[in-house]
């Protein structure tokens, strides 16, 4: 069974990239190595789970304990409601603009992850668990392994930021912190490796998809359209002298 999976999840990817490959290149490339991670995770999901569990530690354990809230919807959902209203309320319109549709795209997100869920089916991770064991429809937690609700969450926003911002330094921490969301995961077996790596790859198609067409389109009468012409990182500039700092930028 397990071979089977593998080779159709290869085949959909490569058939996906080469579909895509003379008009989309940048998007080939992300759906084949999508379509590569996944299927090495599945290969080496018992593998990682018995890494994990061998490597537990007190030390290891308080920093998945910190790690942990980056994934959780209970803080990131109110964090995103900031971002929105305290640069809406100082007129900063264009940083508003930008966070609400991050959290469009995380939304998005996470509705595919919830519905998917359920109706996957798939067992967390156990000493004595098999890593396809299905059950679709099961309403029991422990059925309800993918997609990773932390690394669906922590990815989203990630690639929401990264594709607003577009600068490397952003994008490195964002998608670093998202990394170890998902790391997280495995280490507490709450999660297969491929559960995370597949989750990773959901969030960011749907997050960069939705916030790129909100990007285009706007909200009617709510969210205007913005063109990605002209779109440029921030730029910024620092100047020490004469006993004073002067910090100029535009975002």
């Amino acid at each position: 069974m397990r071979s089977a999976l593998l080779g159709a999840l290869f085949a959909v990817g490569a058939a996906s990239a080469q579909a895509q490959l003379r008009l989309e290149p940048a998007s080939a490339r992300f759906w084949t190595a999508s379509a590569v991670l996944i299927s090495a995770g599945l290969m080496l999901d018992e593998q990682m789970r018995d890494l994990a569990l061998r490597n537990q530690s007190p030390a290891l354990d308080d920093a998945a304990r910190v790690v942990d809230p980056f994934g959780r919807a209970s803080y990131l959902v109110p964090a995103l409601a900031g971002a929105y209203v305290i640069p809406r309320i100082m007129g900063a319109h264009h940083v508003s603009d930008a966070a609400l549709r991050v959290g469009l795209g995380y939304a998005v997100a996470d509705g595919i992850e919830s519905i998917l869920k359920p109706v996957v089916g798939r067992h967390r991770p156990g000493p004595r668990r098999e890593p396809l064991e299905l059950r679709p429809f099961s309403t029991e937690e422990q059925w309800h392994s993918f997609p990773s609700a932390h690394t669906v969450h922590a990815f989203s926003i990630a690639a929401g930021v990264a594709d607003e911002a577009r600068c490397p330094w952003v994008t490195a921490f964002a998608f670093g912190t998202a990394a170890l969301v998902g790391t997280q995961r495995v280490y507490t077996s709450a999660h297969w490796t491929s559960d995370v790596l597949a989750s990773a790859v959901l969030a960011i198609s749907a997050t960069t998809t939705t916030t790129r067409w909100l990007r285009r389109h706007g909200l009617d009468g709510f969210l205007a359209p913005a063109s990605d012409e002209g779109h440029s990182p921030p730029a910024w500039s620092l100047r020490v002298g004469a006993g004073r700092i002067e910090v100029h930028g535009r975002m």
